[in-house]
């Protein structure tokens, strides 16, 4: 994978939200243009090892179910279903969660 000089992503995470307490990583979003490149798998490694530095044990993330190619990445990386719910654009959101102790 060749490094590129410009951002490919966005990120947002959350280490303690205040509804539940837990850490989420409320956004990966890799550019169109860099998709299936390992770019994704690359910086998740990295938030990864922000969180175990900062002791997070696990982490949540909520993807939208028609969202094929998302669930099959993070189905990939060890998430495991936690609940599912219709937002308020009436659309069912999968709430995922990944053990990070168990790495």
């Amino acid at each position: 994978m060749k490094d590129v000089a410009e951002p490919v992503a966005t990120i947002e995470y959350l280490l303690e939200t205040p509804g539940d307490k837990c850490t989420w990583l409320g956004l990966l979003q890799i550019k169109k243009e860099y998709q299936g490149r390992g770019y994704g798998t690359r910086i998740l490694g990295q938030i990864e090892e922000i969180f175990r530095g900062q002791q997070v044990k696990n982490y949540r993330i909520g993807v939208i179910a028609e969202n094929e190619p998302a669930l099959k990445f993070w189905k990939k990386h060890g998430f495991q279903e936690v609940k599912s719910v219709i937002n308020e654009d009436a659309k069912e959101t999968i709430t995922f969660e990944k053990n990070l102790s168990e790495l």
